[in-house]
């Protein structure tokens, strides 16, 4: 049976793990309520935006594309992979699933979804990446032809709106010998499920999220050239902003699951006080009765 003495010193450590949880937890559900509200405004804006812009401005984000790569001399295109991880690496779970659903889709040849199913080779592609996350380039190491141009280990919520404007302008300086450009991020869906999520931006010299829209590509280079750069302006906007929103989704995602990691590990660890406090009094009680017995024994003769 355990002592009363080592018992005080478990119950003196998980109080102390219950204060660091605690802590955790409330810095969590904090900063989830301020991402959460930016994340609702800018699915909103991104909404507006889409529905305002006219199938023209559309198409001339298309040409904007098409007459950077004609500028380029770059005889081979990339691949850029904007990777947005875990800010802390607190719960690995959480880290472990995005790291696996990267390499799955990478060893896949980058399919543009789930129910694509055919596969291409990127073997012979240069890959470029940017990491925004603690540990996550490891993904990319066994593969000879990524190279990680950039590597942001430390960011926060406050980081968000500086790293979509860089982020912005590595996409823009790169779009003349860039191909395409995919996005890997968590998507929050409740503080139970966050899915791991893959979005192609640019790819074939048009943005990926109006290509349904705009089917039939009307040449429109000679209204590019009389307003390149209103059209430039708009589309560093719609491009910041689509940046923007997915990495405070990954925020919004990590905070959930970190809030729940931490709310899950001060349930138990108030478990395990009530537990080891319950048997420090019947061991304190034991010792009572023990010394009251000896004390009536001592009487009696």
């Amino acid at each position: 049976m355990e002592d009363l003495y080592s018992i005080k010193k478990k119950l003196e450590n998980f109080k102390k793990i219950k204060q660091i949880t605690d802590a955790i937890r409330l810095v969590s559900i904090t900063t989830y309520s301020q991402v959460s509200k930016r994340l609702a405004f800018l699915k909103k804006y991104l909404e507006k935006m889409e529905e305002c812009l006219p199938i023209q401005a559309k198409q001339l984000f298309n040409t904007l594309i098409r007459k950077k790569q004609e500028r380029s001399n770059a005889a081979k295109k990339n691949i850029l992979l904007i990777i947005i991880g875990s800010s802390k690496e607190f719960g690995s779970d959480f880290s472990n699933k995005l790291k696996k659903f990267i390499s799955k889709k990478i060893s896949a040849g980058l399919p543009t979804s789930d129910s694509d199913m055919s596969s291409r080779i990127i073997s012979d592609k240069n890959i470029e990446a940017i990491v925004i996350a603690k540990n996550h380039e490891k993904v990319l190491q066994p593969s000879k032809n990524i190279s990680i141009i950039k590597n942001y280990i430390n960011f926060s919520f406050k980081d968000a709106e500086r790293l979509s404007h860089e982020l912005c302008q590595d996409v823009m300086n790169r779009l003349g010998n860039t191909e395409e450009v995919i996005i890997f991020n968590n998507k929050f869906r409740n503080f139970f499920i966050q899915n791991q999520i893959q979005t192609t931006l640019i790819k074939d010299n048009r943005i990926a999220p109006f290509e349904e829209q705009l089917l039939e590509q009307d040449d429109l280079s000679s209204s590019y050239e009389k307003m390149s750069e209103t059209i430039t302006i708009l589309f560093k906007k719609y491009l910041r902003a689509q940046i923007l929103y997915h990495i405070t989704n990954s925020l919004t995602s990590e905070n959930a699951s970190r809030f729940m990691a931490m709310e899950k590990s001060s349930q138990n660890a108030e478990e395990l006080i009530s537990e080891l406090t319950l048997k420090a009094n019947k061991i304190r009680q034991m010792n009572i009765t023990r010394q009251i017995s000896e004390l009536t024994t001592a009487f009696k003769y």
